[in-house]
């Protein structure tokens, strides 16, 4: 908080603390204000806008008893200095600093690799554990010299912010899903195998060995399956090209904007990307496919908000498919929504592998195409009413 911010504040309290009454009892003084939570308030609200005029505090940064201890702190502090001292030299009851402070998180992953040192996505940075790095963060934090003992080498969050420290872990556990979603967005583009990430310890990281004898105890079936985390995401030159060419990069720049500043379009695009990453982490079919559906109608429901199978697929059709190649696209969207149906409404919907596969195809080009055209339409209702001029027998689709 800037020494302006902080002398109004200070003046404000002083006003306060001449008209409270305070009562020695023993060694401890306490005070008594009429209309307390009337005038806490006013203050909690003044200290919370003059932060975040300044930089970016979320609003669950700091906790409604948090505030009210930094007030009380500020009001013993003038009564102790005296008021007509404080009104001459207002920074003498400055405690705004040690109340308000910057917290360091790091978020450590499973499931991912890096050949870089360092990757800033978004609003937060994504680093490699190096051994000096962990000297450094043990000697300024005081830390035990063995935490980072096993932790060498691993991918890890960075995440800053001015909170309570309690309250930062959430905050940027709640953010780094961001990150997560686009390394999750980003996995079909890259990989032709299920790859798992996630903050440590909230994925699987293991193979199941398993054998099978008959009666006679003779040997009929042993091997090794996957279950998850075995293979690794690398963050690579390579790797971030590709996500730079599917649009990763432009993602992470609307996810920045807070979302009052977003477009509905670019809303759109970031709860699209959402569920495209969320079917990453499933593990059964159906599941998969539904969160792949869940994308597709965010994207392309109709103006009326209901999301009519029919006109859902000839959307696709006309902004995928060129004019030989639209029908089939519509006859497999048509399907998979027969099969939704079926799943949603306990009918026994059969999810087979390859639909998951072209449904997460045909998401692979909606997705990009949507990002690199966020500039040109301001919501899905701008790209749904430019669509319906078009016709399956009409030309290449251009926005």
């Amino acid at each position: 908080m800037d020494e302006k911010s902080k002398k109004e504040i200070i003046l404000q309290a002083v006003e306060i603390v001449k008209d409270a009454e305070f009562i020695t009892e023993g060694d401890q003084t306490k005070f008594r204000i009429e209309n307390l939570s009337v005038v806490y308030n006013q203050f909690m609200g003044k200290i919370l806008s003059k932060l975040r005029k300044e930089r970016y505090i979320p609003k669950e940064a700091y906790s409604k008893e948090h505030i009210y201890k930094v007030i009380d702190a500020l009001i013993y502090k003038i009564h102790e200095k005296g008021t007509e001292n404080i009104r001459e030299n207002p920074l003498e009851a400055d405690i705004f600093d040690q109340a308000f402070y910057e917290v360091f998180v790091c978020l450590f992953l499973d499931g991912v690799t890096m050949s870089l040192d360092s990757l800033k996505l978004g609003g937060m940075t994504l680093k490699k554990l190096s051994k000096e790095k962990a000297d450094l963060i043990v000697s300024e934090y005081v830390l035990d010299s063995s935490f980072f003992d096993d932790l060498i080498g691993k991918v890890y969050i960075e995440f800053k912010t001015f909170a309570e420290p309690e309250r930062a872990l959430k905050i940027a556990e709640k953010e780094s899903e961001k990150i997560l979603d686009l390394i999750r967005y980003s996995i079909p583009f890259i990989y032709n195998r299920p790859v798992f990430v996630g903050l440590q310890g909230d994925t699987a990281n293991s193979t199941r060995r398993s054998f099978v004898v008959d009666s006679n105890y003779k040997w009929k079936y042993g091997g090794i399956e996957f279950t998850g985390g075995v293979y690794n995401f690398d963050i690579s030159d390579r790797n971030i090209q590709i996500m730079k060419n599917n649009g990763v990069e432009i993602i992470a720049e609307i996810l920045q904007k807070p979302n009052g500043k977003r477009t509905d379009f670019e809303r759109a695009i970031i709860l699209g990307v959402h569920w495209f990453a969320n079917s990453q982490t499933q593990t059964e079919l159906e599941n998969e496919f539904l969160s792949l559906m869940i994308c597709l109608e965010i994207f392309l429901t109709p103006n009326d908000g209901d999301p009519i199978s029919a006109s859902i697929s000839e959307a696709a059709a006309i902004i995928l498919g060129f004019e030989d190649g639209r029908k089939a696209i519509k006859t497999k969207i048509i399907e998979f929504y027969r099969i939704r149906s079926r799943i949603v409404h306990g009918r026994g919907g059969k999810v087979k592998e390859y639909d998951v596969k072209m449904l997460r195809r045909y998401l692979m080009q909606l997705i990009p195409f949507m990002v690199n055209y966020k500039e040109r339409f301001k919501s899905m209702g701008d790209l749904i009413d430019l669509v319906n001029e078009y016709k399956l027998s009409g030309g290449i689709f251009k926005p």
